[in-house]
């Protein structure tokens, strides 16, 4: 049994009927089941598979049971177009236009787009089904899940593979042989990743000269800019670079086999072909020299493009720098609002202190005393005889000629003890 097949492949009477025909309109829960069953099969099926794109025919032809093919699975189909799981390769081809117009727009929204859900309503009848025999598809799931990992493996490797900036512009082919061995694609898949990329605004494609350029949107970036034509000129700065380089290791491997043909005619005594080889090898060191300096222009082109995008960002910093000061300064209300600001600020620490010195000051009840009384009440305390310092004085004197008191208590022994049975 193939690896895609579901668990109920080998349920004979659970295949039997998913294998049978749609019920239109009839049964709402077998069509369900139906549409389950067979929408997880073909993601199964188209992500084990090689390629992208797929028929009808294929899918019916992978599917079969001995003779025995999937006769709902075109229905399954269409309902999966009318959904957006499917996609077919003529509109994820069709050109975007990024220039539509107000009419355009109109006629899109209310002629166009009305128009094709009718016909995918239509479709569903079986006197007006679609045919899907020749017509290629592609799983938009196993879609978008692809150009993610072409997304996140280009970033991841281009610095490995590339010789220059991956951040610029990079052909169709430079970028398979980046990302072939991670991902084991085709060029024709990679081609319609990139126009499913485009659709989403993640890559932007320019054909100039018969090559596919390609310029793909960093990790996290919703949407990408347009090729502009310093990009362009830088391209063929960088290939013509890579051909002359090319050419020039050419040159000088034809130079040192030239001189060895030269040595080896001197040795055999052919001085004719010896000469012969010299001249040739002289028209080559004219050449590789001519290649010398071409290279050096290029390189300083390069080297210009590369500081004139400096510069530009720099500039772009300087001016959102000065956008962004502009609208501070604007908020701020300009000098006569920042000085309107500081006077008011002034004034309100000077307030803030003479409210700190109030509250430092305190409050007394004797505020009220005058102090003549004060000084009236002071010396009639003076003149009393009874608070007079003097009388003090006298007492102090008296106190100092009394002898000392004893340490040791006075009482002999004897008496101690007569004195101790007295109290008791």
């Amino acid at each position: 049994m193939a690896s895609y097949f579901p668990p109920e492949w080998n349920d004979d009477e659970r295949m039997r009927v998913l294998m049978g025909p749609m019920p239109y309109f009839k049964d709402g829960v077998a069509m369900k089941g139906r549409i389950t069953f067979w929408s997880a099969a073909l993601q199964l099926w188209t992500r084990s598979k090689e390629g992208l794109c797929f028929t009808v025919n294929e899918a019916m032809y992978a599917f079969r049971r001995g003779t025995q093919v999937p006769l709902c699975l075109p229905q399954v189909i269409q309902h999966l177009l009318n959904q957006g799981d499917l996609i077919t390769y003529e509109d994820l081809i069709k050109p975007i236009n990024s220039h539509e117009s107000w009419f355009g727009w109109g006629r899109r929204i209310l002629i166009s787009n009305p128009s094709k859900w009718a016909l995918n309503f239509l479709y569903q009848t079986p006197a007006l089904r679609r045919n899907f025999e020749t017509e290629v598809l592609i799983d938009n799931r196993i879609l978008k899940e692809k150009c993610d990992k072409l997304l996140s493996t280009y970033w991841g490797t281009s610095k490995t593979y590339l010789s220059f900036d991956p951040e610029g512009v990079i052909s169709e082919e430079d970028l398979f042989r980046c990302v072939k061995t991670a991902m084991e694609l085709t060029l024709e898949d990679l081609n319609i990743m990139l126009h499913y990329l485009h659709h989403k605004k993640l890559v932007t494609i320019v054909e100039h000269r018969g090559k596919t350029l390609v310029k793909l949107s960093k990790p996290g970036q919703s949407e990408i800019s347009k090729i502009d034509e310093m990009e362009i000129a830088e391209y063929q700065l960088r290939s013509t670079e890579i051909l002359l380089e090319e050419r020039l290791k050419t040159l000088q491997e034809e130079t040192s086999k030239l001189r060895e043909r030269a040595k080896y005619s001197v040795r055999i005594g052919s001085k004719a072909q010896a000469m012969s080889y010299l001249r040739r090898k002289k028209r080559c060191d004219a050449s590789a020299k001519n290649i010398i300096g071409s290279l050096e222009n290029v390189s300083n082109c390069l080297h210009q493009i590369q500081e004139s995008k400096l510069n530009l960002d720099v500039l772009n910093s300087f001016q959102t720098g000065m956008t962004a000061l502009r609208m501070s300064i604007a908020s701020t209300g300009g000098t006569e609002k920042a000085s309107a600001t500081m006077d008011t600020l002034q004034e309100l620490l000077e307030e803030c202190n003479d409210i700190s010195d109030v509250l430092a000051s305190g409050v007394s009840p004797y505020d009220n005393v005058v102090d003549s009384d004060l000084e009236r009440e002071l010396r009639e305390l003076e003149l009393d005889p009874l608070y007079n310092t003097s009388n003090y004085s006298q007492g102090d004197k008296v106190t100092q000629q009394l002898p000392d008191v004893p340490k040791n208590n006075p009482l002999s022994p004897s008496k101690r003890r007569e004195s101790e049975m007295d109290v008791s």
